[in-house]
């Protein structure tokens, strides 16, 4: 289990397409609380989110992070 844990903790593209499939398609089981769920969710958001920030630290200290950011503020102009 701590391998496969390790193979997707790593700041990827693989690892981001994991858990946003694993978030896609999770399901409240009858027999758990809606507590459980809720915190499953988060769970996987937490995860999600620490890949996208390291992968941002990644881009900013290659030196491509301000290139990055201006793109996508760009990006969010058009899409407004």
């Amino acid at each position: 289990m701590e391998a496969f844990s390790n193979m997707y903790e790593k700041p990827s593209a693989a690892n981001k397409v994991f858990l946003v499939r694993e978030l896609v398609n999770i399901r409240m089981k009858e027999d758990n609380s809606v507590t459980e769920y809720i915190n499953k969710m988060n769970s996987i958001l937490a995860r999600l989110t620490s890949v996208v920030v390291l992968q941002l630290r990644f881009l900013d200290d290659s030196g491509l992070g301000e290139p990055v950011f201006q793109l996508l503020k760009h990006l969010q102009k058009i899409s407004c």
